[in-house]
């Protein structure tokens, strides 16, 4: 079962994950761990590409500012909350999503298809954007690595490698793929290149 971007490595010697802002009241889809987010220009982050999702790619109107990674909220009934996603509610106040938001961090991803070491190097889109392909009961994101769309041209991931633990790298479907997000398709990387 697909679960999203799921962090792996990240740089050495630099900060983890930080928390961000989300909107009070933020009611147009659930985001859940593993999925891509975006910052908006009022500071507030939001789920990628809203109820439907996104790709990032290398367009600065979907690039992405990182990955969620737990959440914590008020309620409608003043109680605190944390959990691995955020469900969509017009009373929710005091909303942080964590970020996985280092542009060189490396993720583990569930590949769709029979994804080889000879497709390390090459870019990949994700797939299966929609809340509907997302689990509630683990707050995991649904989305999963687009094998049928590997490229060399500038997408959303570069693959980095095959997961190797005597099973997975034998599968011939939906094996685990080491990624990072191309920097093109990374809001922080596109800010870091302003002179």
């Amino acid at each position: 079962m697909p679960y999203g971007l799921r962090p792996v490595h990240g740089s050495i010697g630099l900060p983890g994950p930080r928390e961000y802002p989300i909107a009070d009241g933020f009611t147009t889809s659930n985001i859940f761990s593993g999925d891509f987010v975006e910052m908006l220009a009022t500071g507030f982050v939001k789920r990628l590409g809203d109820a439907t999702g996104a790709s990032p790619t290398g367009a600065t109107t979907l690039a992405t500012l990182g990955v969620a990674w737990g959440f914590r909220w008020v309620d409608a009934n003043g109680v605190s909350q944390f959990g691995q996603y955020l469900p969509a509610n017009a009373g929710n106040t005091k909303t942080f999503v964590t970020v996985y938001d280092d542009p060189n961090q490396i993720f583990l991803i569930q590949s769709n298809g029979n994804t080889t070491f000879a497709d390390v190097g090459d870019n990949a889109p994700v797939t299966n954007f929609g809340t509907a392909n997302a689990s509630t009961a683990t707050g995991n994101s649904g989305i999963a690595l687009n094998h049928g769309s590997i490229a060399q041209t500038a997408l959303a991931l570069r693959i980095l490698g095959i997961r190797q633990d005597g099973t997975n790298e034998f599968l011939t479907a939906n094996k685990d793929v080491f990624v990072r997000i191309l920097p093109g398709a990374h809001q922080a990387a596109l800010v870091d290149q302003i002179p």
